[in-house]
């Protein structure tokens, strides 16, 4: 194949002592060294002239054929799972909108048909409707409660209690926002506009943390409905 670069690209041309993709592997590993020297100049750019002077440790030219072949090996292991992922998360996207519209229905352990699905607000879902959590003063923030803040929720999963780090505020206003299983959140205003309306959920039996007000708190009727099934229906 007949290729060119343009003057934003600087090619190396390495001679028969060095295997170019183990180089590459080599040099891909150094990434934050090659970045810091293009800040050697006044105007942040790097140059040929300053790559060049790269020292450059290697082996036999067998060896480094070796080196590079494990290491392309687990790139394309890497390029192979990744697609896998992205594969699933197409196929679980498409079996949830198949789920939540009702097209496709799961039976019982008996292989009868469930009842038809019910209806109602979700604020008829929830046990005394829905609340904002408490100030974050940055200024108390290393003892006292763990905190659920906006952060916290773009994780995959449920709610992570041991992520959580801790804000010092009084007793009483603990006990009026204290976080229970099965609680629902959702984001109320973000950085960004994506991170709006975010939701997730709860589900450890942790007794001292609480909540963010930049966030929403529904605490979920568990006599009337899953809190996980809600996660994934939000």
């Amino acid at each position: 194949i007949e290729a060119a670069t343009n003057q934003a690209c600087a090619a190396i041309m390495f001679n028969e002592e060095v295997d170019t993709n183990f180089a590459f592997h080599n040099l891909s590993g150094r990434y934050d060294e090659i970045r810091e020297l293009s800040n050697a100049g006044s105007q942040e750019n790097l140059s040929a002239g300053l790559i060049k002077e790269l020292n450059l440790s290697y082996p036999q030219i067998t060896e480094q054929q070796k080196i590079a072949d494990f290491l392309s090996a687990v790139d394309e292991k890497i390029t192979a799972l990744t697609a896998q992922k992205t594969a699933l998360t197409q196929y679980k996207q498409g079996m949830m909108q198949r789920i939540f519209s009702q097209t496709l229905r799961f039976k019982d352990d008996n292989g009868a048909d469930y009842p038809e699905w019910g209806y109602s607000t979700i604020s008829e879902l929830s046990i005394n409707g829905f609340s904002n959590g408490v100030f974050n003063d940055p200024k108390k923030v290393g003892s006292g409660y763990r905190l659920i803040n906006v952060k916290d929720m773009y994780v995959k999963g449920s709610i992570d209690p041991t992520t959580l780090f801790k804000v010092d505020i009084d007793p009483s206003e603990f006990e009026k926002n204290k976080v229970l299983y099965g609680d629902i959140f959702f984001t109320r205003s973000s950085l960004v506009k994506e991170g709006i309306a975010y939701s997730n959920v709860f589900l450890k039996h942790d007794e001292d943390v609480t909540f963010d007000g930049h966030l929403i708190r529904m605490r979920a009727d568990l006599a009337k409905t899953s809190p996980k099934f809600l996660y994934y229906l939000f």
